[in-house]
């Protein structure tokens, strides 16, 4: 994050990722299945369900096809 600051040249606010308070709060009815606005209190990795979503063949076309985006951010 602090990379982000320098680059935007402003003051650095230190972060607390294990403390997130949700300050907003949508009505989600308007936007779908797509309107999931809750804030999880602290920030971690997730575990990713791309195949069961997509389906196996197509999960395995994505990597193929894609192999050095998955490689360059570690996925």
């Amino acid at each position: 994050m602090k990379g982000v600051y320098e680059y935007l040249e402003v003051p650095y606010f230190q972060h607390d990722f294990n403390n997130i308070e949700q300050v907003t709060h949508e009505d989600d009815k308007f936007h779908g299945i797509y309107g999931d606005h809750k804030i999880k209190p602290k920030i971690e990795p997730i575990e990713s369900n791309a195949e069961e979503i997509l389906g196996k063949n197509i999960y395995n076309q994505l990597l193929e096809k894609n192999k050095w985006y998955f490689d360059y951010f570690k996925y």
